[in-house]
């Protein structure tokens, strides 16, 4: 039964890392290993919107800037959506030339 239990903390400690995986956030930094994307007016000085998972991730905002720190990734644009930006893995470029809003980012894994 002790092995039962310590077996559930485990799982239940575990639980709220995973949830933390697919987290997107605002912070002052392109975190390491994050696909991000730059406004120069983010939110209390927090430039750097930060995903971290792969896949698609929905947007709505007007960004300037992308890095990938990890993985590379796709920006993809509302106004124009026969435009988009391709980030390369380890580099960063000016994205939005065009000041389309972006709509998502894919970010390949």
């Amino acid at each position: 039964m002790a092995a039962a239990l310590g077996a559930a903390a485990v799982a239940t400690a575990s639980a709220p890392a995973a949830a933390d995986v697919s987290a997107k956030f605002w912070d002052t930094k392109c975190n390491f290993g994050r696909a991000c994307v730059y406004k120069l007016h983010g939110p209390e000085g927090r430039n750097w919107w930060n995903i971290e998972h792969c896949g698609y991730t929905p947007l709505n905002d007007y960004f300037t800037h992308a890095k990938a720190h990890g993985n590379s990734f796709r920006v993809y644009y509302n106004d124009n959506p026969n435009q988009w930006d391709y980030v390369a893995a380890g580099t960063d470029r000016p994205i939005g030339q065009g000041g389309d809003r972006a709509s998502g980012v894919t970010v390949y894994c």
